[in-house]
């Protein structure tokens, strides 16, 4: 039942059009031009700037972090589709300090947005002063280490 031909291979074959739209619809939003789709076996296929076959680790770290989240959000949009799976948390540690172009950082944003619109509680642990000094947050809690604990010194 398991094997190649089985439930799985019906399975997959079932969902892996749903998973390969979703996936371009974040492309989308996050504004990253390339075509990606996964074959039955879950191999990637990636279409870049007219060339077939560019490996994952051929893209940029800003590429491969954009293509991440892309896939970070389809799953988990398949997950409550198909699941009846849903979560209304999210954490990302150091999303903006990390190789996110502000493009890029923009467009999560929006998507982080849209979910928080929906209900969802985002917690975005950062660094980057970018969030606070441009208002993107509704609020933020600052923390100082002292010693061997953490405090919280300002909420804004």
């Amino acid at each position: 039942i398991l094997n190649e031909n089985g439930i799985k291979s019906f399975i997959i074959k079932t969902y892996l059009p749903i998973i390969n739209k979703i996936i371009q619809k974040y492309l989308q939003i996050l504004e990253f031009d390339i075509e990606f789709e996964f074959d039955e076996t879950f191999n990637e296929r990636i279409k870049f700037f007219g060339r077939e076959d560019v490996h994952y680790f051929a893209l940029s770290e800003g590429q491969k972090l954009r293509l991440d989240l892309c896939l970070l959000f389809t799953f988990r949009d398949i997950s409550a589709l198909k699941n009846s799976t849903s979560t209304n948390l999210l954490v990302f540690d150091e999303i903006g300090g990390s190789s996110l172009d502000s493009e890029g950082f923009d467009a999560y944003l929006r998507i982080v947005f849209a979910d928080a619109e929906k209900g969802s509680n985002i917690l975005i642990i950062s660094h980057d002063n970018y969030m606070q000094t441009n208002d993107v947050l509704d609020r933020s809690l600052e923390f100082i280490k002292d010693g061997t604990f953490t405090e919280l010194i300002e909420e804004k």
